[in-house]
């Protein structure tokens, strides 16, 4: 299976789990870890090195150096000016500060 594949296998588990953020691992009312809680938590740790790998790749300025080629070389409606568009918002979102 694809990360890509994997990604939307994770995504549709994360969307079966606890939704707010995680300070403690959530309890059922019995005080027991929910099933899908656990398969999501068990996914994301077989998937978490491969993911890291991907997007380790990110550097500082990649957003930036997307955002001139953008504005630079590509002509507008191309399929590779989509796919440079959406690495560009990856990597600007990689950059975000977290608030």
């Amino acid at each position: 299976m694809s990360l890509i594949a994997d990604i939307k296998k994770l995504r549709e588990l994360e969307q079966k789990a606890t939704p707010e953020k995680w300070n403690n691992v959530p309890r059922n009312e019995h005080g027991t870890i929910t099933r899908d809680d656990a398969k999501f938590i068990f996914e994301v740790r077989n998937l978490a090195p491969a993911m890291l790998g991907v997007l380790g790749m990110f550097r500082a300025g990649d957003a930036e150096m997307l955002r001139w080629i953008l504005a630079e070389t590509i002509d507008n409606g191309s399929e590779i000016r989509a796919m440079i568009e959406r690495f560009k918002q990856m990597a600007e979102r990689m950059e975000q500060e977290e608030s």
